[in-house]
Protein backbone atom coordinates (compact mmCIF):
# COMPACT_ATOMS: atom_id res chain seq x y z
CA UNK A 1 0.00 0.00 0.00
CA UNK A 2 1.07 3.14 -0.69
CA UNK A 3 1.74 5.90 2.06
CA UNK A 4 1.11 8.70 -0.02
CA UNK A 5 -2.70 7.22 -1.11
CA UNK A 6 -4.08 7.64 2.90
CA UNK A 7 -4.56 10.24 4.99
CA UNK A 8 -3.19 11.14 8.11
CA UNK A 9 -5.90 9.34 10.29
CA UNK A 10 -5.36 6.02 8.30
CA UNK A 11 -1.34 6.14 8.30
CA UNK A 12 -1.88 6.49 12.33
CA UNK A 13 -4.01 3.62 12.56
CA UNK A 14 -1.64 1.43 10.60
CA UNK A 15 1.41 2.41 12.66
CA UNK A 16 -0.75 1.58 15.55
CA UNK A 17 -1.41 -1.02 14.08
CA UNK A 18 2.03 -2.38 13.72
CA UNK A 19 2.60 -1.60 9.98
CA UNK A 20 6.19 -2.05 8.58
CA UNK A 21 7.04 1.70 6.79
CA UNK A 22 9.31 1.29 3.99
CA UNK A 23 11.60 3.52 2.45
CA UNK A 24 12.76 3.29 -0.91
CA UNK A 25 15.87 5.47 -1.68
CA UNK A 26 16.53 5.94 -5.46
CA UNK A 27 18.68 8.03 -7.54
CA UNK A 28 18.47 10.10 -10.56
CA UNK A 29 21.55 9.39 -12.80
CA UNK A 30 22.86 7.82 -16.56
CA UNK A 31 21.63 4.23 -17.02
CA UNK A 32 23.92 4.02 -20.19
CA UNK A 33 22.03 5.25 -23.70
CA UNK A 34 19.22 3.17 -23.81
CA UNK A 35 17.45 3.15 -20.41
CA UNK A 36 16.04 6.58 -18.62
CA UNK A 37 17.62 8.08 -15.75
CA UNK A 38 14.82 7.35 -13.43
CA UNK A 39 15.46 3.60 -13.58
CA UNK A 40 17.00 3.02 -9.67
CA UNK A 41 13.92 5.04 -8.55
CA UNK A 42 10.98 3.32 -10.44
CA UNK A 43 12.61 -0.07 -9.47
CA UNK A 44 13.13 0.98 -6.02
CA UNK A 45 9.71 2.08 -5.78
CA UNK A 46 8.06 -0.61 -7.87
CA UNK A 47 10.15 -3.83 -6.27
CA UNK A 48 8.54 -2.41 -2.75
CA UNK A 49 5.22 -2.19 -3.54
CA UNK A 50 4.60 -5.14 -5.73
CA UNK A 51 6.29 -6.90 -2.58
CA UNK A 52 4.56 -5.35 0.22
CA UNK A 53 1.16 -7.08 -2.07
CA UNK A 54 2.53 -10.13 -2.07
CA UNK A 55 3.56 -10.02 1.73
CA UNK A 56 -0.12 -9.32 2.52
CA UNK A 57 -1.61 -11.36 0.38
CA UNK A 58 0.78 -14.78 0.90
CA UNK A 59 2.20 -14.10 4.51
CA UNK A 60 -0.07 -11.70 6.19
CA UNK A 61 1.99 -9.02 6.56
CA UNK A 62 1.26 -5.46 6.15
CA UNK A 63 3.53 -3.14 4.55
CA UNK A 64 3.18 0.28 3.90
CA UNK A 65 5.42 2.11 1.18
CA UNK A 66 6.70 5.74 0.78
CA UNK A 67 7.30 7.88 -2.20
CA UNK A 68 10.76 6.95 -3.37
CA UNK A 69 13.47 9.65 -2.60
CA UNK A 70 14.30 10.12 -6.20
CA UNK A 71 17.84 11.82 -5.68
CA UNK A 72 21.10 10.61 -3.94
CA UNK A 73 24.61 10.81 -4.30
CA UNK A 74 26.04 10.32 -7.82
CA UNK A 75 29.83 11.20 -7.97
CA UNK A 76 30.75 7.99 -10.13
CA UNK A 77 28.27 9.72 -12.55
CA UNK A 78 28.62 13.17 -13.01
CA UNK A 79 31.61 12.86 -15.89
CA UNK A 80 29.28 11.90 -18.16
CA UNK A 81 27.88 15.58 -18.16
CA UNK A 82 24.41 15.25 -17.71
CA UNK A 83 21.22 12.86 -16.67
CA UNK A 84 22.11 13.24 -12.80
CA UNK A 85 21.04 15.28 -10.18
CA UNK A 86 23.98 14.75 -7.46
CA UNK A 87 23.10 14.87 -3.31
CA UNK A 88 26.34 15.40 -1.38
CA UNK A 89 26.62 12.19 1.08
CA UNK A 90 25.60 14.14 3.99
CA UNK A 91 22.87 15.76 3.12
CA UNK A 92 21.34 12.34 1.71
CA UNK A 93 22.09 11.10 5.23
CA UNK A 94 20.46 13.99 6.83
CA UNK A 95 17.32 13.91 4.55
CA UNK A 96 16.73 9.60 5.24
CA UNK A 97 17.78 9.84 9.19
CA UNK A 98 15.19 13.23 8.86
CA UNK A 99 12.47 10.35 7.55
CA UNK A 100 13.24 8.10 9.86
CA UNK A 101 12.79 10.20 12.95
CA UNK A 102 9.55 11.25 11.53
CA UNK A 103 8.31 7.87 11.12
CA UNK A 104 9.41 6.76 14.60
CA UNK A 105 7.51 10.04 15.95
CA UNK A 106 4.81 8.53 14.19
CA UNK A 107 4.61 5.20 16.20
CA UNK A 108 5.92 2.79 13.60
CA UNK A 109 8.19 0.53 14.82
CA UNK A 110 9.66 -1.22 12.06
CA UNK A 111 11.23 0.66 9.15
CA UNK A 112 12.95 -0.40 5.66
CA UNK A 113 15.67 1.22 3.99
CA UNK A 114 15.39 -0.12 0.77
CA UNK A 115 18.06 1.38 -1.38
CA UNK A 116 17.54 1.72 -4.91
CA UNK A 117 21.61 2.05 -5.65
CA UNK A 118 23.72 -0.67 -4.05
CA UNK A 119 26.68 2.41 -3.38
CA UNK A 120 24.19 4.51 -1.07
CA UNK A 121 25.74 3.91 2.43
CA UNK A 122 23.25 4.15 4.92
CA UNK A 123 24.52 1.53 7.38
CA UNK A 124 25.93 4.60 9.70
CA UNK A 125 22.26 6.66 9.85
CA UNK A 126 20.78 3.41 10.02
CA UNK A 127 22.74 2.11 13.38
CA UNK A 128 22.68 5.85 14.98
CA UNK A 129 18.62 5.49 14.46
CA UNK A 130 18.64 2.06 16.15
CA UNK A 131 20.44 3.60 19.16
CA UNK A 132 18.40 6.39 19.59
CA UNK A 133 15.42 4.52 19.08
CA UNK A 134 16.46 1.40 21.24
CA UNK A 135 13.40 -0.57 22.32
CA UNK A 136 11.08 1.91 20.51
CA UNK A 137 11.66 1.68 16.75
CA UNK A 138 14.31 -0.18 14.72
CA UNK A 139 15.63 0.46 11.08
CA UNK A 140 16.43 -2.21 9.03
CA UNK A 141 19.14 -1.54 5.68
CA UNK A 142 18.50 -5.45 4.16
CA UNK A 143 21.19 -6.74 1.22
CA UNK A 144 20.11 -6.14 -1.79
CA UNK A 145 19.41 -9.77 -3.59
CA UNK A 146 20.03 -8.71 -7.41
CA UNK A 147 23.06 -10.05 -7.84
CA UNK A 148 22.44 -13.77 -6.19
CA UNK A 149 19.12 -13.63 -8.47
CA UNK A 150 21.13 -12.93 -11.46
CA UNK A 151 23.11 -15.66 -10.80
CA UNK A 152 20.90 -18.21 -10.03
CA UNK A 153 18.05 -17.49 -12.65
CA UNK A 154 20.31 -15.39 -15.42
CA UNK A 155 23.54 -16.58 -15.86
CA UNK A 156 26.77 -15.32 -13.78
CA UNK A 157 29.61 -15.57 -16.51
CA UNK A 158 27.82 -12.73 -18.28
CA UNK A 159 28.93 -9.42 -16.33
CA UNK A 160 27.01 -6.58 -14.52
CA UNK A 161 26.96 -3.70 -12.61
CA UNK A 162 25.16 -1.16 -13.86
CA UNK A 163 22.23 -0.51 -16.87
CA UNK A 164 23.17 -4.40 -17.44
CA UNK A 165 21.00 -7.55 -18.59
CA UNK A 166 19.24 -7.57 -15.63
CA UNK A 167 18.53 -4.08 -15.00
CA UNK A 168 17.69 -3.74 -18.84
CA UNK A 169 15.57 -7.43 -18.92
CA UNK A 170 13.76 -5.98 -15.74
CA UNK A 171 12.66 -2.98 -17.78
CA UNK A 172 12.13 -5.04 -20.89
CA UNK A 173 9.20 -7.05 -19.22
CA UNK A 174 7.94 -4.04 -16.84
CA UNK A 175 8.06 -1.10 -19.36
CA UNK A 176 9.21 -1.79 -22.44
CA UNK A 177 7.96 1.57 -24.02
CA UNK A 178 10.99 3.30 -22.25
CA UNK A 179 13.95 1.22 -23.51
CA UNK A 180 15.76 2.40 -26.61
CA UNK A 181 16.08 -0.89 -28.01
CA UNK A 182 18.40 0.37 -30.42
CA UNK A 183 21.08 1.65 -28.43
CA UNK A 184 21.81 -1.23 -26.65
CA UNK A 185 25.63 -2.67 -26.93
CA UNK A 186 28.30 -4.12 -25.07
CA UNK A 187 31.08 -1.77 -23.85
CA UNK A 188 33.33 -4.43 -23.15
CA UNK A 189 34.44 -2.37 -19.71
CA UNK A 190 37.15 -3.42 -17.60
CA UNK A 191 36.67 -4.53 -14.28
CA UNK A 192 35.51 -2.14 -12.00
CA UNK A 193 36.86 -0.96 -8.79
CA UNK A 194 33.88 -0.75 -6.72
CA UNK A 195 35.29 0.61 -3.21
CA UNK A 196 37.06 3.17 -4.80
CA UNK A 197 36.04 6.30 -2.61
CA UNK A 198 36.74 8.72 -6.09
CA UNK A 199 34.72 6.52 -8.51
CA UNK A 200 34.08 7.34 -11.56
CA UNK A 201 32.56 5.28 -14.44
CA UNK A 202 33.66 7.52 -17.61
CA UNK A 203 37.78 5.78 -16.83
CA UNK A 204 35.57 2.49 -17.23
CA UNK A 205 32.88 2.80 -20.34
CA UNK A 206 32.01 5.24 -22.58
CA UNK A 207 28.74 4.53 -22.73
CA UNK A 208 27.47 4.19 -18.78
CA UNK A 209 26.87 0.96 -18.98
CA UNK A 210 29.42 -1.75 -16.61
CA UNK A 211 28.48 -5.17 -17.57
CA UNK A 212 27.07 -6.27 -20.83
CA UNK A 213 23.58 -5.66 -21.32
CA UNK A 214 22.92 -7.71 -25.09
CA UNK A 215 21.44 -10.73 -23.33
CA UNK A 216 18.56 -8.87 -22.01
CA UNK A 217 15.29 -9.90 -22.95
CA UNK A 218 11.39 -9.77 -21.49
CA UNK A 219 10.93 -13.15 -20.81
CA UNK A 220 13.69 -13.31 -18.53
CA UNK A 221 12.78 -9.99 -16.95
CA UNK A 222 9.50 -11.64 -15.96
CA UNK A 223 11.40 -14.83 -14.52
CA UNK A 224 14.00 -12.18 -12.50
CA UNK A 225 10.88 -9.96 -11.38
CA UNK A 226 9.06 -12.96 -10.06
CA UNK A 227 11.87 -14.26 -8.39
CA UNK A 228 12.57 -10.59 -6.58
CA UNK A 229 9.71 -10.05 -5.60
CA UNK A 230 9.42 -13.45 -3.89
CA UNK A 231 12.74 -12.59 -2.32
CA UNK A 232 11.71 -8.71 -1.01
CA UNK A 233 8.19 -10.50 0.64
CA UNK A 234 10.14 -12.64 2.44
CA UNK A 235 12.31 -10.11 3.66
CA UNK A 236 9.73 -8.27 5.02
CA UNK A 237 8.23 -10.90 6.33
CA UNK A 238 11.44 -11.72 8.44
CA UNK A 239 11.58 -8.20 9.65
CA UNK A 240 7.76 -8.12 10.66
CA UNK A 241 8.44 -11.25 12.96
CA UNK A 242 12.20 -9.63 14.68
CA UNK A 243 11.54 -8.49 18.18
CA UNK A 244 11.81 -4.98 18.58
CA UNK A 245 13.93 -4.58 22.19
CA UNK A 246 16.73 -2.72 23.52
CA UNK A 247 19.59 -3.09 22.45
CA UNK A 248 22.28 -4.62 24.33
CA UNK A 249 24.63 -2.11 25.42
CA UNK A 250 27.11 -3.20 28.30
CA UNK A 251 30.87 -1.51 29.11
CA UNK A 252 33.47 -3.30 27.08
CA UNK A 253 37.07 -0.71 27.33
CA UNK A 254 38.36 1.80 29.73
CA UNK A 255 41.23 3.60 29.01
CA UNK A 256 43.83 5.22 31.23
CA UNK A 257 46.33 7.52 30.24
CA UNK A 258 49.68 7.55 31.39
CA UNK A 259 52.82 8.81 30.37
CA UNK A 260 55.04 6.25 30.92
CA UNK A 261 53.33 3.00 30.10
CA UNK A 262 55.81 0.16 31.16
CA UNK A 263 55.43 1.82 35.31
CA UNK A 264 51.51 2.26 34.94
CA UNK A 265 51.58 -1.71 33.59
CA UNK A 266 53.28 -2.71 36.47
CA UNK A 267 51.10 -1.35 38.89
CA UNK A 268 47.79 -2.21 37.82
CA UNK A 269 49.29 -5.76 37.08
CA UNK A 270 51.68 -6.28 40.45
CA UNK A 271 50.19 -3.76 42.88
CA UNK A 272 46.49 -3.63 42.19
CA UNK A 273 46.01 -7.64 40.82
CA UNK A 274 45.14 -7.27 37.02
CA UNK A 275 45.69 -10.39 34.58
CA UNK A 276 47.63 -8.38 31.49
CA UNK A 277 46.62 -10.20 28.55
CA UNK A 278 49.28 -10.91 25.62
CA UNK A 279 49.96 -9.49 22.62
CA UNK A 280 48.44 -5.81 22.84
CA UNK A 281 51.74 -4.12 21.53
CA UNK A 282 52.21 -0.84 23.15
CA UNK A 283 48.88 -0.30 24.75
CA UNK A 284 48.72 -3.14 27.51
CA UNK A 285 45.30 -4.90 28.09
CA UNK A 286 43.60 -6.12 31.46
CA UNK A 287 40.71 -7.77 31.27
CA UNK A 288 37.95 -7.30 34.31
CA UNK A 289 35.72 -10.35 33.58
CA UNK A 290 33.91 -9.22 30.18
CA UNK A 291 36.02 -5.63 30.41
CA UNK A 292 39.19 -4.56 29.25
CA UNK A 293 41.65 -1.93 30.77
CA UNK A 294 43.87 -0.73 28.27
CA UNK A 295 46.58 2.04 29.18
CA UNK A 296 47.55 4.44 26.36
CA UNK A 297 50.40 6.85 26.49
CA UNK A 298 49.22 10.34 26.55
CA UNK A 299 49.07 12.90 29.47
CA UNK A 300 46.83 11.75 32.21
CA UNK A 301 43.41 13.99 33.37
CA UNK A 302 44.46 16.45 36.26
CA UNK A 303 43.56 14.82 39.55
CA UNK A 304 41.49 16.46 42.07
CA UNK A 305 42.46 15.91 45.29
CA UNK A 306 40.64 18.05 47.54
CA UNK A 307 38.40 16.43 49.92
CA UNK A 308 35.30 18.23 49.21
CA UNK A 309 35.39 17.17 44.93
CA UNK A 310 37.46 13.52 45.01
CA UNK A 311 35.75 11.12 42.40
CA UNK A 312 37.58 8.86 40.91
CA UNK A 313 38.64 7.85 37.59
CA UNK A 314 38.40 4.57 37.55
CA UNK A 315 36.92 2.07 40.69
CA UNK A 316 37.73 -1.63 41.24
CA UNK A 317 35.59 -3.61 43.28
CA UNK A 318 37.12 -6.34 45.63
CA UNK A 319 36.03 -8.70 47.97
CA UNK A 320 38.22 -7.89 51.30
CA UNK A 321 39.37 -4.20 51.18
CA UNK A 322 41.73 -4.84 54.50
CA UNK A 323 43.83 -7.39 51.97
CA UNK A 324 43.92 -4.84 49.35
CA UNK A 325 44.82 -2.08 51.82
CA UNK A 326 47.59 -4.54 53.06
CA UNK A 327 48.70 -5.18 49.56
CA UNK A 328 49.35 -1.27 48.62
CA UNK A 329 51.09 -0.71 51.68
CA UNK A 330 53.59 -3.44 50.84
CA UNK A 331 54.18 -1.29 47.58
CA UNK A 332 54.26 1.62 49.44
CA UNK A 333 51.29 3.14 47.82
CA UNK A 334 50.51 6.53 49.40
CA UNK A 335 46.97 6.57 51.35
CA UNK A 336 46.07 10.14 52.37
CA UNK A 337 42.66 9.74 53.17
CA UNK A 338 42.76 6.06 54.56
CA UNK A 339 39.75 3.69 54.96
CA UNK A 340 36.31 5.71 54.55
CA UNK A 341 32.80 4.26 54.27
CA UNK A 342 29.31 4.42 54.78
CA UNK A 343 26.13 2.58 54.98
CA UNK A 344 26.70 0.62 51.50
CA UNK A 345 30.62 0.20 51.35
CA UNK A 346 33.76 0.99 52.81
CA UNK A 347 36.85 2.27 49.77
CA UNK A 348 40.05 3.61 49.73
CA UNK A 349 41.01 6.38 47.00
CA UNK A 350 44.89 6.85 45.82
CA UNK A 351 46.68 7.99 42.73
CA UNK A 352 48.99 5.97 40.45
CA UNK A 353 51.90 6.83 39.08
CA UNK A 354 50.72 8.93 36.63
CA UNK A 355 48.30 10.80 39.30
CA UNK A 356 45.18 9.26 38.26
CA UNK A 357 42.76 9.05 40.89
CA UNK A 358 41.52 5.66 41.47
CA UNK A 359 39.03 3.70 43.98
CA UNK A 360 39.22 0.26 45.72
CA UNK A 361 35.62 -0.30 47.06
CA UNK A 362 34.05 -3.32 48.95
CA UNK A 363 30.57 -3.76 49.09
CA UNK A 364 28.42 -4.71 52.43
CA UNK A 365 26.70 -7.64 51.81
CA UNK A 366 23.65 -6.40 52.43
CA UNK A 367 23.74 -3.28 49.93
CA UNK A 368 22.14 -3.16 46.64
CA UNK A 369 24.89 -1.53 44.19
Amino acid sequence: MRFGDLTFQEIRERAEAGWIAVVPTGCTEQQGPHLPVDFDTWFAETVCLAAARQAAEKYGVNVLVLPAMPFGPTPEHRSYGSGYIHLPQEVHEAVVSSILDSLAEQGFRRIVVWRGCGQHALSDVVERFNVAYSGKSRAFQPDLPYHAIWCRIGDSAIPGGHADSFATSITLCLRPESVRVDQISDPKNEPVDWEDPHLDLARYSSTGVIGNPTHASAELGARLWHAVVEDVALTFKRIAETEITMMDVRLAVVSIWAEDVPTAAHFYRDVIGLHLLPHHGEHPHFGLGGIYLTIVKGRPIPAQTSTSDRFPLIAFAVEDLDVAMARLRAHDVELPWGIEEDTNSRWVMFHDPSGNLIELVQFRHDATH
